[in-house]
């Protein structure tokens, strides 16, 4: 699994295809966003739906398989979601992407956790005790942490029907 940052360009697939063995092997993109402009703010290096894309598309003539990673974004609401599982579709339904969606923390002396304002989130607080506690209640037994609210379950219910 080799990690891309950015976006290789035609001479990186080629040697990567003839280096390694590609059933057993694996290019990860971390768009993040389905949006692009959050993509820009959040990432401080960028490339556009169109250029991921045109990427998955090059891997996919070369037989190279591929992840892309999402990112639920502390301030996603509903709209953010539902446009990031289409555009997860259309990866997946086009280039034959694999594609993961993770939530993304906040943790201390993150500058989401610093300034939170600056960053359009409310709540908290994101402290270390937070942080500590949070991952306490993921390491518990199977089943919603007590982080999980019923919003987010009522969310994750309405996209899948």
């Amino acid at each position: 699994l080799f990690e891309c940052y950015g976006l290789p360009d035609d001479a990186f697939l080629d040697d990567f295809a003839s280096t390694f063995d590609l059933p057993r092997s694996q290019l990860a993109f971390s768009p993040d966003s389905a949006d692009e402009q959050v993509r820009r703010r959040h990432k401080g290096y960028s490339y556009s739906n169109a250029e991921l894309e045109r990427c998955l598309e090059a891997c996919a003539s070369r037989q190279i398989p591929t992840t892309a990673y999402f990112t639920l974004m502390p301030d996603d609401g509903a709209r953010e979601v539902e446009r990031m599982r289409l555009f997860q579709r259309r990866l997946r339904e086009s280039w034959n992407c694999q594609v993961l969606t993770l939530p993304i923390e906040v943790e201390p002396g993150a500058a989401w956790q610093l300034e939170p304002g600056r960053y359009g989130l409310t709540g908290g607080p994101y402290d270390l005790d937070h942080f500590l506690r949070r991952h306490r209640a993921i390491a518990t037994p199977p089943g919603p942490a007590r982080w999980y609210s019923e919003e987010v379950e009522a969310l994750l219910e309405s996209l899948e029907a």
